[in-house]
């Protein structure tokens, strides 16, 4: 009889090593908690420095680095100007913070004739008829947009954007020129740096520019009298990285 229980303790020492062994393994864990996905930005500021050659600038057409309101921020709104007035703006622009492609669009040009006064009814003989065509004022208009040094000054190895009148695109009432994040080389256009600052430069000459870009109004006639141009001005732009080509730039549509 004890042979009988020793055996059976012997059985049951047996299993419960069985048992222990089924369920005791090798382990480790290895835990990494707060995993997040954040969409990267970009933001476009802008701030402005108004130049002009009889004085100071309008009210409104400086500020300092801000996001742009639609109609609050002008870069030009001179009124009363004479043949061979001109002025400069220098827009600064600040991208963060990633790169970007860069674009400039000045669209809605409106060339008015407003209405007909004596002098300018004897040279001009659509201007009593606002049927009969639009105003002057973008034919006799020149602009030099350059992508600056911060100067305010164009100088010999700056990038030209733009240089002439908007008259041929008038019938579009849009044109838009890409920026270049490299304005010092004469290679392919690049993106602009995020967190740099770059500089555009706008003179406009209500005439002619010389070969020093100074202005000239002597060419002008009473053909412009009362005459005004309007228009829009905007800075767009769009992410360069995953994006080579520049896609999603303004258009004239």
């Amino acid at each position: 009889m004890k042979k009988i229980l020793l055996s059976i303790a012997v059985i049951g020492a047996i299993s419960a090593l069985v048992t222990t062994a089924t369920v005791s393994y090798f382990s480790d864990t290895e835990t990494s908690s707060g995993n997040t996905f954040s969409a990267g930005s970009i933001d476009l500021k802008i701030d402005n420095q108004c130049h002009y050659y009889d004085g100071d600038c309008p009210q409104g057409s400086e500020w300092e680095l801000t996001d742009l309101e639609n109609g609050v921020y002008k870069f030009f709104n001179f009124e009363d100007i004479k043949p061979g007035a001109w002025g400069e703006d220098t827009v600064s622009l600040h991208v963060y913070n990633n790169d970007a492609w860069g674009w400039m669009k000045i669209f809605a040009i409106d060339n008015d004739e407003n209405g007909c006064t004596e002098p300018e009814g004897e040279v001009d003989t659509s201007c009593g008829d606002p049927g009969e065509g639009d105003g002057e004022l973008a034919q006799n208009m020149n602009f030099l947009i350059w992508m600056d040094d911060g100067n305010n000054q164009y100088e010999a190895g700056e990038k030209k954007i733009y240089e002439g009148t908007l008259e041929d695109y008038l019938d579009d009432a849009c044109v838009v020129w890409q920026l270049d994040g490299n304005p010092s080389s004469c290679n392919e256009v690049e993106p602009l740096q995020g967190s740099q600052t770059y500089y555009i430069g706008i003179k406009w000459c209500f005439g002619n520019f010389d070969s020093n870009y100074n202005c000239n109004g002597t060419s002008i006639g009473n053909e412009a009298q009362s005459d005004s141009l309007d228009m829009g001005v905007s800075f767009v732009v769009v992410q360069s990285q995953n994006n080579p080509n520049a896609e999603g730039g303004p258009t004239c549509q």
